[in-house]
C-alpha cells in the first residue's frame, strides 16, 4: 500500500492547480468543485485502505 502514499501528493498538486486555474467568470468554479468533492473521497478511500 506504499503508491497510495505516493500518489497523495499528487492529488494534492492537482487540486492545488485547478485552484490557481480558477477564472473571475465563475464557470470552472463548478468544476472545481466537484474536482475537490472527488479529491476528498479519494482521500477517505486512500486512508481507509492504507489502515487496513
Amino acid at each position: 500500500m506504499e503508491y497510495l502514499k505516493l500518489f497523495v501528493p499528487l492529488l494534492h498538486m492537482r487540486r492545488r492547480g485547478s485552484q490557481n486555474g480558477l477564472k473571475p467568470g465563475g464557470a470552472p468554479f463548478q468544476s472545481y468543485q466537484m474536482v475537490h468533492r472527488f479529491d476528498t473521497l479519494l482521500m477517505i478511500i486512500i486512508s481507509i485502505f492504507s489502515h487496513v
